[in-house]
């Protein structure tokens, strides 16, 4: 299997995120580049005993410090980018936040959907600072608090003002 072939494999992935797949593009589109400079050499066959019969056995040639290095960085920077790939979630988990706040500011507006909204808004609150613990920076996870409170604070006076007009009609 080729280098293009696994990439392309990684690409298509049904459960790859939007970042690792520009990543593998990008993988896809640089490493030809550097193994067409010979700065990475990439021999399909090597470890086979047994050539396919229309090729000849290539000799490979010995690498130079340059090509060892620039095989050692691009290995670093892959290790570290997986490392940073299993916590992929704390977006995920300010981008469930953010979408449950903004349903729950919409469902305010909708009449009996407003109802839903004050549970919607308390768990896109507890979400919001969850991601917010787990990456203080996110601005998706800031705003979903922002919105959530926004909800709680209208949902609140909004059934306030519910509770009063019912008090008022049965005196």
């Amino acid at each position: 299997m080729q280098c293009n072939d696994v990439l392309i494999y990684l690409i298509r992935k049904e459960n790859s995120t939007v970042k690792s797949k520009l990543f593998y593009l990008l993988l896809l589109f640089v490493l030809p580049a550097y193994i067409s400079n010979g700065a990475i050499s990439i021999d399909s066959y090597a470890g086979h005993a047994v050539y396919p019969p229309t090729s000849k056995p290539v000799a490979v040639k010995k690498k130079t410090w340059k090509q060892k290095f620039v095989n050692w960085v691009l290995k670093k920077k892959i290790q570290n980018y997986l490392k940073k790939k299993k916590f992929a979630s704390k977006g995920d988990r300010a981008n469930t936040a953010l979408i449950l706040s903004i349903i729950a500011m919409a469902g305010l507006m909708v009449p009996f959907v407003n109802l839903l909204s004050l549970p919607l808004a308390i768990i896109a609150l507890i979400m919001g600072y969850n991601a917010r613990k787990a990456d203080p920076e996110s601005r998706d996870a800031r705003l979903a608090i922002i919105l959530s409170w926004i909800t709680i604070g209208l949902a609140v006076v909004s059934i306030g003002f519910v509770i009063l007009l019912f008090s008022l009609f049965w005196v």
